[in-house]
C-alpha cells in the first residue's frame, strides 16, 4: 500500500516539475530564515541563564534623588558588604570595578594589548558560574595582584592554558595567575577577558568609593539566600539610605539621598533605564525580530499550502477514477497527508541544510556567536516538529477534505467545479503574504529614514576629520604623554587641539548647586571638564559671554559654562549670565568652587540620539590631570601619515600603554551599532519575503490561468484585448494587494512608531515609504502578470476552448 502511494507521489512529482521545485525551495529558504531569526530570538533571551544559581541573583541599581532623579547602573564600593553585613537574606555579593579601557599585558618583554579586563572580589565564583580550567575557584582572587585569565587570554599571552603562579604585567603591576577559565559564554551581561582581585586596586581608590556614599562606579550583584520578588526587599535597601547615605550626605553639605533598587539577574539585559550601564538588548526590536521571523515562515508557509491547493485540484480527475475504482475518503486523504508531509519533510532538511550554511554570515551581520549545534538543541528541535505538523497538515489535510468530498460523477463528467471555501482560503492567504511583505519592505525603509536622519542630522559641533586620543589613567603614564601633547602645538598637519574628559557615549553626572530665585538648589548636572580649546576644536558656537581663557586664572575654581537647554531647564532665560553655581560641596552652602556663570553654548549632542538633549555645564581644568582624552582636529586631506606618526612618538614617550585613537564619527556610528545592524537584517530579510512571494504569485497566476483557460479563450474568441486578458487575470490579486496594504497600515504605525520611541529625536513615519512599499508589491503583481499575459496573447483561443 505504503508502496503504492509512493508510486503515484513520484509521478505527480516529475509530472510538475518546475512548481514542485518551486514549491520545496520556497519553504526550505522560508525555514532556514525564520530559523536564523528564531536562534537569534533564543539567544536573546537566554542572557545569563547558564549560572547555576541564576534565580536568586540581582543586580543593584542606584537612583540619585539630586534635583532630579538619575538612574544608575552602578553604585558605590560600600553598599554591597553593607547589605551582606546587616541583612541575613542576603548570602553573599560580587563587584566589578573598571573593563573600559585598553591595557598592556607585558610576558617575557613581549607586549599584548587587551582590553575589558576588570576588578572583581574573590566571591565572584561562588555567586556566577564559570567552567574552571585550572585554579582553584574558592581561592583564585583572595590575594593581591592575583588575576584570573580566560582560555583564550591565556593562549594569547602564553601559549598554553596550564599558567598557574605564573607572572605577568599589567600596565605597571606585577600580577600572578591564579586561574584559567573557560571564555565567557557570548550571551552573557558581564564580559571579561580576565579579572583581577579587587584588593589589587589602590588603597586610596577603594577608599573613594567606598567612604563617598555619592561616588558610584562599580556594577554591584547581590545573592540571596532564596528567590524573592525585587519589591519585598525595598524596606531593607531604603533602611540602607536612611542609615548611611543620609548622615554621610548631611555630614558632607548635602540632603541628597539614593534609592537603591534590585534587579533580577533574568531582566538585567533588557533594562535601559539606566545611565552608566553596559549594552543592552531592546524589547521593541526583539518584538519585530519576532514578527520578522513568524511573517516569513507564514509567508513561505502560505505559498507552500496555496500551490498544494492549486495542484491538488487540478487531480481532482484521479480522485474521481480512484473513487470509482472503489478508493475510500480515508485512503485519498492519506495519500495526500502522505506527499505533504515528505514534502514537507525535504523542505525542512533543505532549510536546516541552509540554516548551517549561511549561520557564519549571519553571526557576522548580527553580531551574534550562534553555533551550529544550537540549531539541534531540544527547544529549536520542538519549534522546527511544530512548524513541521502545521505545514504539512494544513496544506494536505484540507485539500485531501475537499478532494476526498468531491462525486466522482460529477469530476469525470469535467463539470466545472466552484472555488467556494477553498478559492475564499486561498486568496485569504495570499492576501496575508502581501500583508506581511509590505510590512517588511515598509519597516526596511522606515529604518534606512532613521538611520539617514542619524547621519545628516546636526549635531552642534563638527565630527569630520576629528579623532580623539585616550589618555592613561595612571597619573605617571599621563604625565608621560606631556611630551607628546607638546608635538602637537608645532605639527601644521593639525589644525587645533584639546584635552578634556569629553566621552562620545555620554558624560559623568555630579552634584551642583545651582541659583534657584534666592536660594542655592541641589541637583545633578551633566558636566565637562575642559580647556580653553575645547569649544574651537568642536566648532562649538558661543552665544553669550565668554569661553574660558588662561587669562583669567580664576576660571578653574569661578567659572561656568552652560548649554542651552541648562539656561531654559534652571529658569535663566532672562539672564544666564553671573548666575552663581557650586560643586565641590560643603556643609553650610559652602563648595570647593563657588563662582558665576560666564558663558553660553548652544545645545550639541553629546550623547546619542536616543536621548534627549540634557542641561550640561563645563568646567574649566587647564591641567593634564583633568584630561582623560586628547581631541585632535585635523586639517582638510589625507592624515594617514599623520596618525602613524603620532603612534610611532606615543610609543616612544609613553612606553607602558597602547595608543588608543578612535575617529570621532565613527564613535558615534557605535552608538547606532543595533539600528545598523537591524537595517541590513531585515533589508536581506524583505528581499527574501519578496522571493518568496513571487514563487508563490508566479506558481498561483499559471494554476489560475490554466483553471480559466476556456473562459479566456472564449473572451478572446469574442474580442478581448491582451491589456483586457492581462486585467480579468490580475485584478483580484490587485484588489488583494490594496486590502492588504489598508490593513498593513496601522500595523505599521504601532509598531515602528513604538520603536521610533527608543529615540529622542527621530524622523516621522512618512506615508512615502508606505506607498513605495505598495508600489513595489504592484509592480511584482503586474511583472508576473505581464509575463503570463503574454504567453496566454501567444496561445490559440480554439485551443484552449478544445481542452475541456
Amino acid at each position: 500500500m505504503l508502496g503504492n502511494q509512493l508510486k503515484v507521489l513520484w509521478r505527480n512529482l516529475l509530472g510538475n516539475r518546475v512548481y514542485t521545485l518551486l514549491n520545496v525551495i520556497g519553504l526550505a529558504v522560508g525555514i532556514a530564515a525564520s530559523t536564523l531569526i528564531g536562534l537569534y530570538v533564543i539567544d536573546e533571551l537566554s542572557y545569563d541563564n547558564y549560572h547555576e544559581k541564576k534565580d536568586r541573583i540581582y543586580r543593584l541599581t542606584t537612583t540619585l534623588d539630586l534635583g532630579g532623579d538619575m538612574q544608575a547602573a552602578v553604585t558605590n564600593m560600600a553598599v554591597g558588604p553593607t547589605l551582606k553585613r546587616d541583612y541575613p537574606l542576603v548570602e553573599n555579593y560580587v563587584r566589578f570595578f573598571g573593563g573600559g579601557g585598553e591595557v598592556e599585558l607585558t610576558v617575557d618583554n613581549t607586549v599584548y594589548k587587551t582590553d575589558n579586563i576588570r576588578f572583581t572580589d574573590s566571591t565572584l565564583f561562588d555567586v556566577f558560574t564559570y567552567e574552571f580550567i585550572q585554579g582553584d575557584p574558592k581561592d583564585a582572587l583572595k590575594a593581591p595582584n592575583t588575576v584570573v585569565l580566560t582560555k583564550t587570554l591565556a593562549l594569547k599571552v602564553f601559549g598554553a592554558t596550564d599558567v598557574l603562579n605564573k607572572q605577568l604585567k599589567m600596565n605597571n603591576s606585577m600580577l600572578r595567575v591564579t586561574g584559567v577559565i573557560e571564555d565567557v559564554k557570548p550571551n552573557s551581561e558581564m564580559q571579561f577577558k580576565a579579572v583581577v582581585s579587587m584588593s589589587t586596586l589602590p588603597q586610596q581608590t577603594r577608599d573613594v568609593f567606598t567612604q563617598d556614599w555619592f561616588r558610584i562606579g562599580v556594577f554591584t550583584f547581590i545573592l540571596m539566600k532564596e528567590t524573592i520578588d525585587p519589591y519585598d526587599f525595598e524596606d531593607e535597601l531604603d533602611e540602607v539610605n536612611e542609615k548611611y547615605v543620609l548622615p554621610w550626605g548631611q555630614a558632607n553639605g548635602s540632603e541628597a539621598s539614593h534609592d537603591f533598587r534590585l534587579t533580577a539577574l533574568k531582566d538585567v539585559h533588557f533594562d535601559n533605564r539606566h545611565e552608566y550601564d553596559l549594552p543592552k538588548g531592546k524589547k521593541s526590536t526583539l518584538y519585530i525580530f519576532v514578527l520578522l521571523g513568524f511573517f516569513l515562515l507564514l509567508i513561505a508557509a502560505f505559498n507552500f499550502i496555496n500551490l498544494s491547493l492549486a495542484q491538488q485540484r487540478k487531480r481532482s480527475k484521479e480522485v474521481g477514477v480512484r473513487k470509482t475504482l472503489g478508493a475510500s475518503n480515508s485512503s485519498i486523504m492519506r495519500q495526500f497527508i502522505l506527499e505533504s508531509c515528505l514534502l514537507t519533510a525535504v523542505s525542512m532538511l533543505i532549510g536546516l541544510m541552509l540554516t548551517e550554511i549561511f549561520l557564519e554570515q549571519f553571526n557576522q551581520v548580527s553580531g551574534k556567536y550562534i553555533v551550529a549545534w544550537d540549531v539541534f538543541t531540544p527547544k529549536v528541535l520542538a519549534i522546527e516538529l511544530g512548524i513541521f505538523v502545521f505545514i504539512a497538515l494544513l496544506s494536505g489535510a484540507y485539500p485531501a477534505f475537499i478532494l476526498s468530498n468531491l462525486k466522482p460523477t460529477t469530476v469525470l463528467k469535467g463539470t466545472q467545479q466552484k472555488e467556494g471555501s477553498v478559492g475564499l482560503f486561498r486568496k485569504l492567504l495570499i492576501g496575508l503574504q502581501f500583508l506581511f511583505s509590505i510590512f517588511m519592505i515598509t519597516g526596511s525603509f522606515l529604518v534606512g529614514d532613521q538611520l539617514e536622519y542619524i547621519r545628516s542630522k546636526n549635531l552642534g559641533f563638527d565630527k569630520e576629520n576629528l579623532v580623539t586620543v585616550t589618555l592613561p589613567s595612571d597619573t605617571t603614564a599621563r604625565k608621560n604623554a606631556l611630551p607628546w601633547i607638546d608635538l602637537l602645538k608645532n605639527d601644521d598637519r593639525i589644525k587645533s587641539y584639546s584635552r578634556s574628559n569629553l566621552p562620545t557615549g555620554g558624560s559623568p553626572e555630579i552634584m551642583f548647586r545651582i541659583e534657584d530665585g534666592e536660594r542655592l538648589q541641589e541637583r545633578t548636572v551633566k558636566c565637562l571638564f575642559v580647556d580653553e580649546y575645547f569649544a574651537e576644536v568642536l566648532g562649538l558656537k558661543l552665544t553669550q559671554g565668554r569661553f574660558f581663557s588662561s587669562k583669567f586664572p580664576t576660571d578653574a575654581q569661578q567659572g561656568f559654562i552652560v548649554n542651552q537647554t541648562a539656561v531654559k531647564e534652571f529658569g535663566w532665560e532672562d539672564e544666564p549670565l553671573n548666575k552663581r553655581v557650586q560643586w565641590g560641596l560643603l556643609a553650610d552652602n559652602q563648595a570647593e568652587n563657588d563662582g558665576k556663570v560666564i558663558g553660553v553654548i548652544d545645545d550639541f549632542n553629546f550623547q546619542s540620539l536616543h536621548n534627549k538633549l540634557e542641561p550640561l555645564i563645563l568646567l574649566y581644568n587647564p591641567s593634564l590631570q583633568g584630561g582623560t582624552t586628547v581631541s585632535i582636529r585635523f586639517k582638510e586631506g589625507d592624515y594617514t601619515k599623520t596618525l602613524s606618526y603620532l603612534e610611532e612618538e606615543w610609543n616612544k614617550t609613553v612606553k607602558t600603554h597602547a595608543f588608543d585613537l578612535s575617529f570621532y564619527d565613527q564613535d558615534i556610528a557605535e552608538n547606532y551599532r543595533d539600528e545598523n545592524k537591524l537595517f541590513t537584517i531585515f533589508m536581506f530579510f524583505s528581499a527574501v519575503s519578496i522571493i518568496l512571494a513571487s514563487f508563490g504569485l508566479f506558481s498561483i497566476l499559471s494554476y489560475s490561468i490554466q483553471a480559466r483557460s476556456k473562459e479566456i479563450g472564449i473572451r478572446k474568441v469574442l474580442g478581448a484585448t491582451d491589456v483586457q486578458v492581462m486585467w480579468i487575470i490580475a485584478k483580484d490579486f490587485v484588489w488583494l494587494m490594496i486590502g492588504a496594504f489598508v490593513l498593513a497600515t496601522p500595523v505599521v504605525y504601532f509598531l515602528w512608531s513604538s520603536w521610533l520611541d527608543d529615540f529622542a529625536y527621530h524622523t516621522n513615519l512618512q506615508i512615502g515609504s508606505l506607498i513605495l512599499s505598495l508600489l513595489i508589491a504592484l509592480v511584482l503583481v503586474l511583472i508576473t502578470v505581464i509575463y503570463h499575459g503574454i504567453k496566454v496573447s501567444k496561445s490559440n483561443p480554439i485551443d484552449t476552448i478544445r481542452v475541456e
